[in-house]
């Protein structure tokens, strides 16, 4: 009998994703019977088998690539701080801005044929500071802080000074002077005194930002797939918003998780026409993913 090879190679091929998939759910929910510090459900494994047959593919070659698999993917707030114990959150079918980004990034740092178990560890290197998750504190919630980690690390460049960018002056303290707003603050002292020490170890750093004004004057030289973080007014609060740039048809766009559009949506605007259409917006931070060297 005469064997087609291209049908072979198919479903040799398709039958491979199906083991692939049912093993890393037979080690990930081994892993998670040990791990109860870990929070994840069956979809999001499915989701994560499902990104990285697209970066098998090859069609998955920055993070807008990625982020836009996402599209309408639901937003919800607050997603990491549904319990006072610190768990690592694995969420793929529900985003915030930051955790979008968050994911996103680390789906695309690790190899393309990585493991589950690979892309938590990933996901808890670039959430926490130094990767180690030790309690609430260690998370970084002011987004600066993140891009001072995460640079240390050498997984992002912020090229915002190089893009003709201007200082950026902020006092960073919206956390420990709105501390009834986070249910691990309100009745934890010491938290609290934690929060303040890195405010104040941030806020000794220098930025830098592009003024919304002069957005447009850049925005075609921002590499699709650059992390774009939008400064705000918001007193105490350095940034208020992130996602990723988007290039599509020579302009440039922005690919987020934002609460007013309920789902992450790829803007009918560009960049320099929706951050200037916010009033809280001051301008942006523009951070180059970088995937390091094995």
């Amino acid at each position: 009998m005469k064997v087609n090879m291209s049908i072979m190679k198919k479903l040799m091929k398709r039958n491979s994703i199906r083991i692939c998939l049912i093993v890393t759910m037979c080690i990930t929910s081994s892993a998670l019977k040990a791990a109860d510090r870990i929070t994840v459900t069956s979809k999001d494994i499915t989701t994560f088998n499902r990104v990285m047959i697209l970066k098998q593919s090859h069609s998955a070659n920055t993070c807008a690539d990625i982020g836009l698999f996402f599209q309408g993917t639901p937003y919800v707030a607050k997603t990491l701080d549904q319990t006072t114990d610190e768990h690592l959150v694995v969420n793929l079918h529900q985003f915030d801005c930051t955790t979008f980004v968050e994911s996103v990034l680390a789906l695309w740092l690790i190899p393309d044929n990585a493991t589950f178990d690979d892309f938590c560890k990933m996901l808890q290197t670039i959430r926490y500071r130094n990767g180690a998750m030790n309690g609430y504190c260690s998370r970084l919630h002011y987004f600066s802080d993140w891009i001072i980690d995460n640079q240390q690390k050498g997984y992002i460049k912020d090229i915002t000074q190089q893009l003709g960018g201007e200082e950026f002056i902020c006092q960073r303290n919206f956390m420990s002077t709105h501390s009834e707003l986070y249910l691990q603050l309100k009745n934890d002292s010491s938290n609290l005194a934690e929060i303040a020490h890195h405010e104040k170890r941030v806020n000794a750093n220098s930025f830098y930002y592009i003024p919304t004004n002069k957005i447009g004057i850049i925005e075609n030289v921002i590499p699709s797939g650059s992390i774009i973080a939008i400064t705000t007014k918001i007193r105490g609060l350095d940034i208020s918003h992130v996602g990723f740039a988007v290039k599509q048809n020579g302009k440039t766009y922005f690919l987020h998780a934002p609460s007013a559009g309920k789902q992450v949506t790829l803007t009918t605007l560009n960049l320099s026409e929706y951050i200037a259409s916010k009033p809280n917006n001051t301008g942006i931070v523009v951070l180059v993913p970088v995937k390091k060297l094995p």
